[in-house]
């Protein structure tokens, strides 16, 4: 399955997420990305979600893989996420915002980039009732 994460007019930066949708035959995909040169890192503490990590791939666009059943929670948060976004125009600007903010303030720290949207994220989740 594919799955297009592009929202029209959100700030990106340079790197791609790509997620590897599965039916429950991660040992199977695994080897086939082991043996393309992807390093297997674990969940990351996100769980469902498995990532891989590459080096010497030049010839592609920087990138995160990661890999999710078809059925995980943070594979259809994702998805939900994205969709909200692209319907709603004020709060994608406002998101598009904290993130050149978040990138301009923390450009060699990806753990308070990612903290320093996390409440954004969270408002957005609460009013698409993806948490409380």
């Amino acid at each position: 399955m594919r799955t297009k994460h592009v929202i029209e007019g959100l700030t990106a930066k340079p790197i791609i997420d790509i997620d590897v949708v599965i039916d429950k035959n991660f040992e199977e995909v695994k080897k086939a990305l082991e043996s393309i040169g992807y390093i297997y890192e674990g969940n990351l503490d996100i769980s469902g979600r498995e990532a891989f990590a590459y080096k010497n791939k030049l010839h592609l666009m920087a990138h995160h893989l990661y890999v999710c059943d078809k059925d995980n929670e943070e594979l259809h948060r994702h998805i939900t996420f994205r969709d909200y976004l692209r319907q709603h125009k004020e709060d994608r600007d406002s998101y598009s915002l904290i993130k050149k903010e978040m990138a301009l303030k923390y450009p060699e720290d990806i753990d308070s980039y990612i903290a320093g949207k996390q409440p954004i994220i969270l408002d957005i989740y609460k009013k698409y009732g993806l948490c409380k």
